[in-house]
């Protein structure tokens, strides 16, 4: 399919125009002129609306952390110091001291982005969500480290130097964003963790470790495991997306899961194992008495009752 050169024009006509072609000054005086980048900026592009309680400026990475039921939205937040990767959602179209804000998730838009100091940005380079949730185009060595790409520089021009950090360019960026937008009921990336839904039979709770049943009529239905089937038949971990009939089961990745599914969580730090509990078979627990092993603690949230499990099966 074609492409339309950006510097090309178009004519317009006013809806009382007759479209007959004349050359008279009169006609000429209802037409109107727009290029390529009137009709980039009038065509609604990959946005949606949220509510922030906080000042953002254009081109901040964000997160949703909430709803706002007044309003019918979701309501985003920037970040502290480094991006993870599997809470971004978007970023700011326009700097704003809160209320509603537009959230960029993929088309063409001007925003804010940053190179190391005395780095030009390069067209056609990828532009990275990085510390402190900004946006750096990807010849940056420093503050753009350890993050993930979003985008790619289409144009850009010099704003200012902030001195002893970066260099700041405004410009446009094809924004693309990456697939962990795709959210598990429990907040999990859908890029981080591998799952399947499965009908269960009998009770299956959150944080269950389960397995298949082989026989009679409930036979490939997901049943809480036992010890005594060892741990070659288990399945994975019951995660929070239950209902009456089935269960979202976790085979690797991360799962998020409250602390109360665990019989014992004494001491527990992150890199510490989890196991399958020697008395409650299908539960969890830090206790290694049944050297079953599930999963490691990837991260622990004490004041919210909550951690991150890597399952490795």
């Amino acid at each position: 399919m074609a492409t339309i050169p950006s510097t090309q024009k178009f004519h317009t006509l006013s809806a009382d125009a007759n479209t007959k072609e004349r050359g008279s000054a009169l006609v000429d005086g209802l037409r109107e002129v727009y290029t390529m980048a009137d009709i980039v900026e009038s065509v609604p592009q990959g946005t949606f609306k949220a509510v922030s309680t906080a000042a953002h400026r254009t081109g901040e990475v964000v997160r949703i952390t909430g709803f706002n039921s007044t309003e019918n939205l979701p309501i985003v937040s920037g970040f502290n110091n480094t991006v993870i990767e599997n809470q971004l959602v978007g970023v700011i179209a326009t700097a704003s001291a809160g209320g509603v804000v537009d959230v960029i998730v993929s088309g063409s838009h001007e925003v804010i982005f940053s190179t190391d100091i005395g780095t030009s940005p390069v067209v056609g380079n990828t532009v990275f969500a990085g510390e402190f949730g900004n946006l750096y185009d990807s010849s940056s060595l420093s503050y753009g480290i350890e993050s993930f790409p979003v985008g790619k520089v289409i144009d850009f021009t010099f704003v200012q130097t902030v001195s002893g950090y970066y260099d700041e360019y405004k410009g446009n960026v094809l924004f693309e964003m990456p697939s962990n937008n795709a959210f598990y009921k429990d907040g999990i990336s859908f890029c981080s963790s591998e799952r399947f839904n499965q009908l269960k039979n009998g009770t299956v709770n959150e944080g269950d470790i389960v397995m298949y049943a082989s026989t009679g009529i409930d036979s490939g239905k997901v049943i809480q495991w036992a010890s005594a089937y060892t741990d070659y038949r288990i399945a994975g971990v019951a995660t929070s997306g239950l209902d009456n009939l089935s269960v979202s089961i976790c085979t690797s990745g991360l799962v998020k899961l409250p602390t109360s599914v665990l019989v014992s969580q004494s001491n527990m730090n992150v890199g510490d194992i989890i196991y399958a509990d020697s008395t409650d078979d299908y539960k969890l627990t830090t206790d290694s008495t049944s050297g079953t092993k599930i999963g490691i603690v990837h991260s622990w949230f004490i004041n919210d009752s909550i951690f991150i499990m890597q399952v490795k099966l």
